[in-house]
C-alpha cells in the first residue's frame, strides 16, 4: 500500500510529520557540519604549511599553497551562501506576482552563460505558461536545474537542454494532489543528455549535501536541487527526477497556476 504521507493532499499527522523533520534537521546539521569542517582542516594544514615555507624563504611553494588555501575559502564562501539560501528559501514565497516563466528561463539561461559556453551547451525551450508566484525563487530553481545539466554533461558530448510543458494530466492530479482537484497545475519537464544516475537515487539527490560523484570529478556543494524541493514545496507544488546510468536525466516539476 502506498505511503500516503507522500501524497500532497494527504499530509502525515502532526507526531509523524514532527519526528521526520526532527530527523531530517539533525541530519541536515551534521552533513553541513561535516562539509564545512573538511575546508578548515585543509586550511589548518596549508597555513602550517605556508610558516614552514616562509621560515625558508621558499616563495614558489608559497604561492602554490595560497592559491590552495583561497580555493578553500572560496568552497566555504559558496556552502555559506547556498545554506542562507536555503534557510531563506525555507520561510516560504515572498513577492508573488504573475510572469511568464519563459522569461525566468531565459534569465537563469543569460547567469549560466559562461559555464554552457564553455560546455557547448543548448537549450530548446517550448513555450511555457504564465504562472502567479515568487519571480525570484522560480529563477533559482530553474538555474540550479540548468546549471546541473551543463554541470553533469557527458565529457564527450555537448549538454542537451529541452524543457516542455503541459496542463498536469487528471490521473497525475489525483496522485500528487488528491482532495485538491478544483486546482490547476502545470506540469514542466527539463530533460538533458549527461551523465544521469541510477534509479535509487532518485531521491536522495534532493537532500541536502548529497553529491553523488567527488568534488574533484564535478563542481557543486549539494545544495541545488535540494533548495529546488523547498521552492517547489513553498508554491505547493511538487518536483522529482528521474535517469539512468549514461542515459540522461529527467526533472519534472509540478506547480499551481496560482501560487498563494
Amino acid at each position: 500500500m502506498a505511503d500516503a504521507g507522500k501524497t500532497a493532499g494527504n499530509p502525515p499527522g502532526p507526531d509523524s510529520a514532527t519526528k521526520r523533520y526532527k530527523e531530517e534537521y539533525a541530519e541536515f546539521i551534521e552533513m553541513a557540519a561535516h562539509d564545512l569542517d573538511a575546508p578548515l582542516r585543509k586550511l589548518g594544514v596549508l597555513i602550517e604549511k605556508v610558516a614552514a615555507e616562509c621560515e625558508q624563504e621558499r616563495r614558489d611553494n608559497v604561492e602554490a599553497y595560497m592559491k590552495r588555501i583561497n580555493r578553500c575559502l572560496g568552497d566555504m564562501r559558496s556552502l555559506i551562501d547556498s545554506l542562507t539560501i536555503l534557510s531563506r528559501a525555507g520561510i516560504g514565497p515572498g513577492t508573488i506576482s504573475e510572469f511568464g516563466l519563459d522569461t525566468v528561463v531565459q534569465e537563469a539561461w543569460r547567469e549560466l552563460q559562461p559555464a554552457a559556453d564553455d560546455k557547448k551547451a543548448q537549450l530548446t525551450v517550448e513555450p511555457l505558461p504564465a504562472v502567479k508566484a515568487d519571480r525570484v525563487q522560480c529563477r533559482q530553481l530553474f538555474r540550479h536545474l540548468l546549471q546541473n545539466a551543463i554541470t553533469f554533461g557527458k565529457k564527450e558530448a555537448a549538454p542537451l537542454i529541452t524543457i516542455t510543458a503541459e496542463v498536469l494530466p487528471d490521473a497525475e492530479k489525483e496522485k500528487w494532489f488528491k482532495g485538491q482537484e478544483g486546482s490547476d497545475y502545470y506540469k514542466i519537464t527539463v530533460e538533458d543528455n549527461g551523465i544521469g544516475f541510477r534509479p535509487e537515487y532518485a531521491e536522495r539527490i534532493f537532500r541536502p549535501f548529497v553529491r553523488l560523484h567527488g568534488k574533484s570529478e564535478y563542481e557543486g556543494n549539494g545544495i541545488g536541487l535540494a533548495l529546488c524541493r523547498k521552492i517547489a514545496e513553498n508554491h505547493q507544488g511538487v518536483i522529482y527526477a528521474e535517469g539512468q546510468e549514461d542515459a540522461g536525466a529527467r526533472f519534472v516539476l509540478i506547480i499551481s497556476q496560482t501560487s498563494n
